[in-house]
């Protein structure tokens, strides 16, 4: 049977004689704390893991209680509410989806970056971000004309998507983007001016929002 020892003023040791072990609480409803605490007895299986600690007296009582660890956590349930910040990957075997209309899933500060293109529209550019925005430069374009341009991007692989669309900027009326062609390190934009011949030109400094969603084959 385990024994106790209580050598050093305010403190009860507990220790076990072979595989004896120790046990607070005899069943479900004994009631048992630690650091001044109220004794509880034990919480249900939905009761948030924060409010178990804060009531049992390790934990501070508050109202946010974030878990942090240096650690990797492995989630097998549902991540209902609050908000999941890791500086780690987070890797999952289902689906990550977003109930909220106006939130959703996407890049938050931080993942972008921005660049301008000078000298013509067929000067490459270089953006090392998952996403951000590229002004282009002002250079007319001849309606039914295109100008392709390489953005060096090191966060790009070849299996990738990179999805464009036009912030603001164009004064043709008819430009278009496209991608043309994703390889490991850079991506190639496509502008075209998709007004009839003899049409109006293109000479805005286009902005171009761009994101890449990672992707594989296999």
């Amino acid at each position: 049977m385990g024994t106790t020892n209580s050598n050093k003023a305010g403190i009860l040791e507990l220790s076990d004689e072979g595989d004896a072990g120790c046990r607070m609480g005899n069943a479900t409803s004994s009631v048992c704390s630690t650091h001044g605490a109220t004794p509880v007895d034990q919480a249900g299986a939905t009761i948030d893991l924060g409010v178990v600690l804060s009531d049992f007296g390790p934990r501070a009582a508050g109202t946010a209680y974030t878990i942090t660890t240096s650690g990797a956590i492995s989630l097998t349930g549902t991540v209902a509410t609050g908000a999941l910040t890791t500086t780690g990957a987070i890797s999952a075997t289902t689906t990550i989806t977003s109930t909220g209309a106006t939130s959703g899933i996407g890049y938050a500060t931080g993942a972008g970056g921005a660049v301008t293109q000078i000298t013509n529209r067929s000067t490459g550019v270089t953006v090392n971000t998952i996403c951000g925005t590229i002004t282009t430069d002002n250079t007319s374009l001849a309606a039914e004309a295109s100008a392709d341009f390489i953005v060096t991007n090191s966060a790009v692989a070849i299996g990738d998507c990179v999805v464009l669309s036009i912030q603001s900027g164009e004064d043709s009326g008819g430009t278009v983007l496209s991608v043309q062609d994703v390889a490991a390190g850079s991506f190639t934009i496509r502008v075209h001016n998709g007004n009839v011949a003899a049409g109006t030109a293109e000479t805005g400094a286009i902005l171009i929002n761009f994101a890449v969603i990672k992707a594989v084959s296999a």
